[in-house]
């Protein structure tokens, strides 16, 4: 539920009484076929499954919306969506298909929004189910002007004369090539040898203060020394040490060393009340031959995202879902409340029959929202495909 508030003021200027408005918002989910539209001779299009996740019937629409400045695609979208207003069943998925023609664009790289929204509600109430979608349109002008190689020639030809006459002037000693000259470095105090494989090596001294300093600071420091460093992250308490602040030095400051120095630096962790998303999965899935709009066939894999952080969490949340043969679909998801499942398409080829498959679904995939725990929000589902089926039917699946 959406709450509303308007407020009206009395004649002497205080507040009367505030009203709230409930809006009901449809429950719904969309997957998209990709996030970039690939354009051929200008024209390109894109699958867009809806479902919707409540208990009755719902009338919906899929539009596309322009994102960012006026731009020169027709209608600012280059999009038109055949039947976009459909009647789509409780737990039912709708394949909508988005054609786009960037004919007379200027060249560069447009994003549209594309969105599901209830016919009866206004399309902001729905804003965050939208996902962007990137159209490139390349700059297709050309002069024909051939590049003059003649001058490459000329140049080479300049290249291979001169090399000549440093050879006459300056014959090559292959004697000198061992020779080498001694690199003097600063040190804190005496040099120290250290025996190192048989040998000797002289090593400095790590120098004091480095814990505590911006890692810039404490790179500068070192690189005075002459000594060569690498750097590791640990995540701290969000608030309690400032970002990029060096936290330990191995060796520890005052010892001796030969070799490179370890930065431990501070990288801030999420908020206290961050979320944390976690994902089910129901071990059932189903394959419809033909069941793409491209005309592929498609597999559905049931998937539940739930909230198990102590912060809370509204929006959609983006998600990608691969396998190992390569296969791809992504798109955003509401967190799944009860017994809801959210169903990840994705098309499949004729290699991918009579065989085991290996999907992983992940949410949130570029870590785009701080959580709690990012190491424990994607999901395996191991899926044993039969032989290539002529109608629809469930398949064998379970967790990997």
């Amino acid at each position: 539920m959406i709450s509303r508030k308007h407020g009206r003021l009395a004649q002497n200027g205080s507040p009367a009484r505030t009203v709230t408005e409930e809006v009901s918002v449809k429950k719904l989910s969309m997957t998209l076929s990709s996030q970039n539209v690939a354009l051929t001779d200008g024209t390109g299009t894109l699958a867009a499954s809806v479902t919707n996740l409540a208990d009755a019937a719902e009338r919906v629409v899929l539009g596309a919306f322009p994102v960012g400045p006026p731009n020169s695609l027709s209608g600012s979208t280059g999009a038109t969506i055949p039947d976009a207003l459909r009647t789509i069943e409780a737990g039912a998925t709708e394949q909508y298909t988005v054609k786009f023609d960037t004919t007379g664009a200027t060249a560069g790289t447009y994003s549209v929004k594309i969105m599901p929204y209830g016919a009866d509600q206004p399309p902001e109430d729905y804003a965050e189910l939208g996902s962007v979608v990137n159209l490139v349109v390349p700059d297709t002008k050309h002069d024909g002007t051939r590049f003059p190689w003649w001058i490459v020639a000329i140049v080479a030809a300049v290249l291979i004369v001169g090399g000549g006459v440093l050879l006459a002037i300056h014959p090559w000693d292959p004697d000198s090539a061992s020779q080498t000259s001694p690199v003097a470095t600063g040190t804190e105090g005496p040099p120290v040898t250290a025996e190192a494989g048989g040998g000797t090596t002289t090593a400095e001294r790590v120098p004091d203060g480095i814990v505590g300093l911006p890692l810039d600071q404490a790179a500068s420091l070192l690189d005075s020394r002459a000594l060569a460093y690498s750097v590791q992250q640990e995540q701290v308490a969000a608030g309690s040490v400032a970002a990029g602040t060096v936290l330990r030095v191995d060796p520890p400051e005052g010892a001796d060393v030969t070799g490179p120095v370890l930065l431990t630096v501070a990288v801030e962790g999420p908020p206290a009340n961050a979320p944390d998303f976690v994902l089910y999965a129901l071990p059932e899935c189903s394959v419809v031959p033909g069941g793409s709009l491209s005309g592929a066939d498609q597999i559905t894999i049931f998937v539940a995202l739930r909230n198990s952080g102590p912060g809370p969490w509204t929006a959609l949340v983006p998600f990608e879902i691969t396998s190992d043969t390569g296969l791809r679909a992504a798109g955003n998801s509401a967190l799944s409340t009860g017994s809801s499942f959210t169903p990840m398409q994705v098309d499949l080829t004729l290699l991918d029959f009579d065989r085991t498959l290996r999907f992983t679904a992940v949410a949130d995939p570029a870590n785009s929202i701080q959580e709690e725990n990012e190491a424990n929000n994607s999901l395996v589902v191991v899926v044993n495909m039969p032989p290539r089926m002529t109608e629809a039917d469930d398949v064998p699946c379970s967790l990997g």
